[in-house]
């Protein structure tokens, strides 16, 4: 049940970004004629690292286009112990309006309730924001690398957010940055 939260959460966050970058750039033609086209998905699993210690599980990829703009997507899970982690990796294709998330939630962001925390932070030089969920222990790593693709990390019932980060800093981010 907690595999599904998990993933709900991450497909629902994607959608949301999705949704936020068609509307932008439908809104104005010229914004949507800059995007550039996403890579192929295969490039973007064969990105999807092996992390010592970890098992890597179920790899899933998906290419899809919409309004005239494509995205590519590519995840994989892992494990170690009772620890479980989702690491996604999404081509914006350069369309704003799902870049937009990190300029507000990597600068500066701070946030600390009773529930958890939401604040901005960097992640193997990538700019980008993490949540953490007190009861459940749930977390959530995103950065944004080279300006243009997503990376998104989750895990429920983490001992902290160091397995996200660790899975993150294991991607080759050099070789991501490279795609166009």
């Amino acid at each position: 049940m907690k595999a599904l939260l998990v993933v709900a959460s991450v497909a629902s966050l994607v959608f949301g970004m999705l949704v936020a970058g068609i509307t932008a750039a439908s809104a104005t033609v010229p914004q949507a004629s800059q995007a550039a086209k996403a890579v192929d998905y295969k490039l973007l699993v064969a990105l999807l690292p092996s992390v010592p210690g970890w098992e890597k599980g179920d790899v899933n990829g998906e290419q899809s286009e919409m309004l005239g703009m494509t995205f590519s997507r590519a995840e994989a899970e892992y494990n170690k112990g009772d620890v479980n982690v989702r690491l996604e990796i999404t081509d914006t294709a350069l369309i704003q309006g799902m870049l937009m998330p990190f300029t507000m939630m990597s600068s500066g962001l701070n946030e600390k309730t009773a529930e958890g925390y939401r604040r901005g932070t960097t992640v193997a030089g990538h700019p980008g924001w993490e949540e953490w969920q007190n009861q459940t222990k749930n977390g959530d790593v995103n950065v944004l690398v080279a300006g243009r693709f997503i990376v998104h990390a989750s895990g429920y019932d983490l001992p902290s957010m160091d397995p996200l980060k660790e899975i993150i800093a294991a991607l080759p981010a050099a070789k991501l940055a490279a795609l166009k």
